[in-house]
């Protein structure tokens, strides 16, 4: 399924991701987490506080099925176009990790 991004005046895209225990948003899908990360559409609804029955009716017009639970909690977070990242989870915790930033240790 080809995924409409958000950009933001600056250019930058759109990441959803939630940040509270309990439950994730893209990494607990399978197969989807392109969508549930860059939507357009998902991320306007996230920005406008909509109400999570709306999001799951609006997926389902995308053939879209997925554990919607980390909604309740879901963030939108900028990222310049072309950054490279990855959402990691915890117990549902989910963050972004930009590859630029990691730094690695050496054995």
């Amino acid at each position: 399924m080809q995924v409409e991004k958000y950009y933001n005046e600056q250019g930058d895209v759109a990441v959803l991701y939630s940040p509270s225990y309990g439950a994730g948003w893209s990494t607990w899908t399978t197969g989807d987490e392109e969508f549930m990360m860059f939507d357009k559409t998902l991320v306007q609804y996230a920005l406008d506080a909509v109400e999570e029955g709306a999001v799951v009716a609006y997926m389902k017009t995308k053939g879209v099925e997925a554990y919607t639970g980390g909604w309740k909690d879901i963030r939108v977070e900028f990222l310049p176009k072309g950054t490279q990242f990855i959402i990691e989870e915890y117990d549902g915790n989910e963050s972004i990790s930009i590859l630029d930033k990691i730094k690695f240790n050496v054995a």
